[in-house]
């Protein structure tokens, strides 16, 4: 868990994947009330397996007899799966940051067309909720993924295992993943991850923006 002196924190909706509910949910949500901090919600976006495309491809506001209306169905569905998540956890937040990274289960294609239409149904499953939605990733990444596709979302940064200066530097405007401004940094040791706001001097408004506070 994070230290008493937090002032916000990030919490995972999944575990690895994007149909996987984080089973330690219930109790970092307890955690944030009972210390009353800035929270937000964050996760792991993920490209539909074949069972996942068959399952829920077929369903939902986009139109099935196409391949890419398919992969935004599938992409719905997961974004109403991490909703319910939330909602059984009783975690309230304006905002989910999505992560988009080729990293774990994660598994992307090489076609960045189709992870587009599968990021496409994801974006629009949270904003038919009403939530906000931002971009969690790193350069290289991101095009890997999404090729040159400019959501101009807010964007939080991560500059890997690196010094608080690295992560510092990813909140200028030339490191801009997909068009949106730098909200967060972060960076990690071997045993912590640690965020900043963009700019240090804006993070009572960025908080209470982009944050829920318990």
């Amino acid at each position: 868990m994070p230290t008493a002196a937090a002032q916000f924190v990030v919490i995972g909706l999944t575990n690895g994947a994007g149909y996987a509910v984080n089973p330690c949910l219930t109790g970092q949500v307890a955690w944030a009330k009972a210390h009353h901090v800035y929270t937000a919600a964050y996760a792991i976006t993920t490209y539909p397996s074949t069972r996942q495309l068959a399952a829920l491809g077929l369903r939902g506001p986009y139109p099935g007899a196409t391949p890419a209306g398919r992969l935004a169905n599938a992409g719905f569905a997961q974004a109403q799966f991490n909703i319910t998540s939330m909602r059984k956890a009783g975690l309230v937040s304006p905002m989910v940051w999505l992560d988009v990274e080729p990293a774990g289960n994660a598994l992307w294609t090489k076609n960045t067309a189709a992870n587009k239409a599968v990021m496409d149904g994801v974006l629009g499953g949270y904003r038919t909720a009403g939530f906000k939605v931002g971009i969690y990733s790193f350069a290289r990444g991101y095009r890997e993924i999404l090729g040159a596709t400019r959501y101009g979302l807010p964007e939080w940064r991560t500059a890997g295992q690196s010094p608080q200066s690295v992560a510092r530097g990813r909140c200028a405007r030339s490191y801009s993943l997909q068009g949106g401004p730098a909200i967060l940094a972060q960076w990690w040791t071997t045993r912590v991850d640690y965020d900043m706001t963009c700019p240090t001097s804006n993070t009572p408004a960025l908080l209470n923006a982009y944050f829920h506070k318990y």
